[in-house]
């Protein structure tokens, strides 16, 4: 007796039966391969967006026209591999697709949390006039460069000072002229006043930089003899910003921000009213 499908055709015989479960299983399985694929690709575009986010001041670090045509590509594509799979596939690749996007949201969670600890590129408050200074600033490492050798230390020794953070830029003139007269007050006054030079990373210079000009005797074209900044700074900028040079920041003996300023306020020719003579 000859055997029929519904269809009318003869029933296949036990080996194409097992190709045609080989077939089916190899499909299914490039499929889920191809979903997980596409998963990880969701996962590093989100994680990609997110650290730029996390890293970036002021900036949203990403496309958010990009990022939605990204999911919306990603998320037709995985129902078109589910819808042409049995329950069973279906349920398989459902599991994967919520497994790997629930790990992306850890992830997402991670790379947008700050971290604790300056050098390392933390976050930090900023200081407004008239607030004390926490006591991490004075127990925190800088990276110090005197007359072309290096050493790490803190702020300290300065406590019961007053202190004056002077952010410049090797490439800023205005900044090292005013360092001749800033040197005769702290001459003068060297047991009640310091004024720290700041190099911070947002300036591109580096040690490298810095040490070649030193040892090309560019800082004493501007009667710098002595030489002595903390350099390569990425914590105390973020407790003062700035987004010019010079930047002077005036903290009292007692720890709290006085003023901060573009004006050199150490220079014998300013003097009150302190206006500028033209």
């Amino acid at each position: 007796m000859k055997h029929f499908y519904e269809g009318g055709s003869a029933l296949p015989d036990v080996e194409q039966r097992r190709t045609f479960r080989i077939q089916r299983k190899l499909k299914t399985f490039l499929n889920s391969f191809q979903c997980l694929l596409l998963s990880l690709s969701a996962i590093y575009y989100q994680f990609s967006c997110n650290v730029q986010k996390s890293r970036a001041s002021g900036t949203t670090g990403c496309d958010l026209g990009r990022d939605n045509r990204e999911r919306g590509f990603i998320k037709e594509r995985l129902l078109r591999i589910v819808h042409s799979e049995s329950r069973r596939s279906a349920g398989v690749l459902l599991t994967i697709f919520c497994v790997l996007f629930s790990f992306a949201s850890v992830v997402e969670a991670q790379a947008q949390e700050p971290r604790n600890g300056g050098a390392t590129g933390s976050k930090v408050s900023e200081i407004s006039i008239g607030h004390k200074v926490p006591e991490e600033f004075w127990t925190k490492e800088h990276l110090f460069y005197i007359n072309g050798d290096t050493v790490r230390k803190t702020l300290e020794e300065h406590k019961g000072k007053m202190i004056v953070l002077d952010f410049y830029s090797s490439g800023c003139a205005v900044c090292l002229v005013h360092q001749k007269d800033i040197k005769t007050y702290t001459d003068k006054y060297k047991d009640d006043l310091v004024v720290i030079m700041v190099n911070s990373v947002k300036t591109r210079d580096n040690y490298y930089s810095l040490d070649s000009l030193y040892h090309k005797g560019y800082f004493d074209k501007f009667q710098i003899y002595d030489f002595e900044s903390i350099i390569e700074d990425d914590y105390l900028m973020q407790f003062f910003p700035y987004s010019s040079y010079p930047h002077y920041v005036w903290i009292t003996y007692q720890g709290r921000l006085q003023l901060r300023t573009y004006r050199n306020l150490l220079d014998p020719n300013y003097v009150a009213p302190f206006i500028m003579s033209k």
